[in-house]
């Protein structure tokens, strides 16, 4: 990082809502609302894990599956997103 200390409670919050940004953002079709949801869905219950983990000691695996699966639909959708570009620029 950057030398900075960061708090991961504050950062999985920040990084929630730049999952919320992010949906937002994104036209309303029957794709991507699918993909939406379930991107909220994980991305947003990464700090609720990490709390959930931070109190039984760091059982880290609770919260690692979400952060995997948002990682993977955050690609998905970007890819999506620079496909659907090329196709009406096509």
């Amino acid at each position: 990082m950057d030398g900075k200390t960061y708090d991961l409670e504050d950062r999985t919050l920040e990084f929630s809502k730049r999952i919320l940004r992010m949906s937002k953002s994104l036209p309303k079709d029957d794709t991507n609302n699918i993909m939406k949801n379930q991107c909220v869905r994980s991305g947003t219950s990464v700090g609720a894990n990490y709390r959930e983990a931070n109190d039984a000691l760091g059982n880290k695996d609770l919260y690692q599956e979400s952060i995997e699966l948002t990682k993977i639909l955050s690609k998905i959708i970007s890819n999506t997103q620079a496909y659907n570009k090329q196709e009406k620029e096509g």
